[in-house]
């Protein structure tokens, strides 16, 4: 993980509890008050923080922590029966020190135990892997002012409008192309995604120049899902109180297998080396993340790596960048005023014509879904050569796999600079007479 902090909170603050979100009435961004441990003055951070946000986690630590709380899996059955109550149901929430008024979804698992599963950790894991979805949610009919979906059959076309929030770095990201579709043209997904700025219109109050909100939304029936989390087992009452869901596996998609994405902004460079508008964190020890100061309007934003959730869906597809500008060049910037190295004081929040920090975002997800198959088009004439090998000389064909190439630190060389998906590596094993050996090839566009 990158080393970076959040300004005005001490070294190893845990977090205890969440409560109430709020935000002044002639603002438009939310924060959320957060009780942390030990005490500390600042008692909020701004909801672009949202994905660091899980109950027991520790931030700014000064060294390696484990993730707090007893583990657990179960699968999902419907979660649109889950029925809603508070966490001072739950019977420890005293000793836990839980915020009594924080909705929770509550159901049974197939081992008859009662969990509490916090309204605001289920929609972090499906909804806030960045600091725009997590602002974008709370925002009533954003997504159909920010893109354009158009569908047909299983190929669909996303086109983000000119002066859409959604900025290119997020656009060159392939996970969070993914995540973005996803929450696009699934239909559960979307209705789930918009009911959280719905709720917010029905349940907020205000008092004392604030707007004030249990966090509360509808959830997709996530049939099939299967979670691990961490947290606490009461086993006198055979009841669980979710801290953090720390897996997220088979979320059901039901969109395109082909999607396509374009962004007004991004000029695809040729013939050039050079690297994307996302930078790593290099050459800086520490960076400070300053809460609730706007960010400068740019195209790039560092990628700050947090504690991510390891999710796969049940269905493979692929979000490919649409052709879009084009740009000859060998520089390694996406244009003049990209800047060549990471910055140690920077924003998370929105760009602003105001703001004067350089952006950041986290980086949260990881995708775990088995989407090898739908590459394989790739490999076509190197998996003819290897039929060949074996029709006509006696070669036999031991093992046949497909793999992702890893991502590195400091290197996007796993992505292929034509559409930035992930590039592939081709494995056969080979058997000839007694003697086995490996053929490999990889992607190289």
């Amino acid at each position: 993980m990158q080393g970076f902090r959040l300004d005005g909170l001490g070294d190893n603050v845990r977090i205890n509890s969440i409560g109430k979100l709020f935000r002044g009435l002639e603002r438009r961004g939310w924060s959320v008050n957060i009780n942390f441990w030990p005490r500390q003055e600042r008692r909020s951070l701004t909801v672009s923080n949202a994905p660091l946000l899980a109950l027991r986690r520790v931030l700014n630590p000064t060294e390696m922590n484990g993730i707090a709380g007893y583990p657990k899996r179960f699968t999902v059955g419907n979660a649109s029966g889950w029925r809603a109550d508070k966490a001072g149901a739950y019977p420890a929430h005293r000793k836990l020190r839980l915020d009594p008024g924080q909705n929770c979804f509550v159901f049974s698992t197939e081992d008859d135990i009662k969990v509490f599963l916090p309204q605001f950790e289920l929609a972090r894991v499906l909804f806030f892997r960045d600091g725009y979805l997590s602002r974008s949610a709370m925002m009533h009919g954003l997504l159909d002012s920010e893109f354009e979906v158009l569908e047909e059959h299983e190929t669909a076309q996303i086109n983000v409008h000119k002066h859409s929030g959604y900025g290119v770095t997020h656009f060159e990201d392939p996970d969070n192309r993914r995540v973005l579709s996803w929450i696009l043209l699934d239909a559960d997904a979307r209705r789930s995604f918009e009911s959280i700025a719905q709720h917010e219109l029905m349940e907020g109050v205000e008092s004392g120049g604030y707007r004030l909100w249990d966090f509360s939304f509808a959830p997709p029936p996530l049939q099939g899902a299967r979670f691990d989390v961490r947290g606490h087992l009461d086993k006198e009452s055979r009841s669980y109180f979710v801290f953090e869901v720390v897996g997220l596996r088979k979320v059901p998609a039901s969109i395109p297998t082909d999607i396509g994405m374009y962004h007004p902004d991004y000029e695809q460079k040729v013939r050039s080396n050079g690297q994307s508008g996302a930078l790593k964190a290099e050459g800086v020890n520490q960076i400070d993340v300053q809460d609730g100061f706007e960010a400068a309007l740019s195209d790039s934003r560092q990628r700050l790596d947090t504690d991510k959730t390891t999710t796969s869906f049940n269905k493979a597809f692929v979000v490919h960048r649409s052709a879009g500008k084009e740009r000859v060049g060998s520089g390694a910037k996406m244009n003049s005023e990209e800047p060549t190295e990471a910055s140690r004081d920077v924003s998370v929040e929105d760009s602003s014509t105001t703001g004067n920090l350089p952006g950041a975002d986290w980086n949260s997800f990881d995708d775990q879904t088995d989407d090898a198959h739908l590459y394989l088009g790739r490999f076509k004439a190197f998996l003819d050569m290897v039929n060949l090998l074996e029709v006509h000389h006696g070669i036999t064909v031991v093992r046949r796999d497909l793999r992702k190439l890893p991502e590195l630190p400091r290197c996007k060389k796993h992505l292929l600079s034509t559409d930035g998906s992930h590039r592939h590596l081709a494995v056969i094993e080979l058997n000839y007479q007694g003697c086995s050996g490996q053929v490999k090839l990889a992607t190289v566009l």
